[in-house]
């Protein structure tokens, strides 16, 4: 660029390349800094704490229906996500819960029990 004047868009204002630059070089670090503390740095933060929450994720064990079938109901305590087997169906329990599957609200019902089958010939 040359050292001409230049009109801005709105008419109102008429600068130099020359005053630009010395502008920038004037307030450049002072607006460097500006944007390296209230933008960057949160967000450096940010980025920082969500690796953090991504590294615990991953060490987590993934839980699958495996995991959360705990075979046939027995008198005990059982956690939010766990499945049980009651009189011949499925339950989920949906809170923690050491009440039989179907005597409260902390029980859904998944699957129904079917009629028995009849003998395979």
């Amino acid at each position: 660029m040359t050292d001409e004047k230049s009109q801005a868009p709105n008419d109102r204002v008429r600068v130099t390349w020359s005053a630009i630059t010395k502008l920038m070089r004037e307030m450049g670090p002072a607006v460097l800094e500006a944007i390296q503390h209230h933008a960057v740095q949160p967000l450096s933060t940010r980025i920082a704490d969500l690796e953090l929450q991504v590294a615990a994720l991953r060490a987590e064990k993934s839980a699958t229906f495996a995991d959360a079938y705990r075979g046939l109901w027995m008198p005990g305590a059982f956690k939010r996500g766990d499945l049980v087997t009651a009189d011949g169906s499925l339950w989920l329990a949906l809170e923690d819960s050491k009440g039989k599957p179907g005597s409260d609200s902390a029980w859904r019902l998944v699957v129904k029990r079917g009629k028995d089958a009849k003998e395979a010939r």
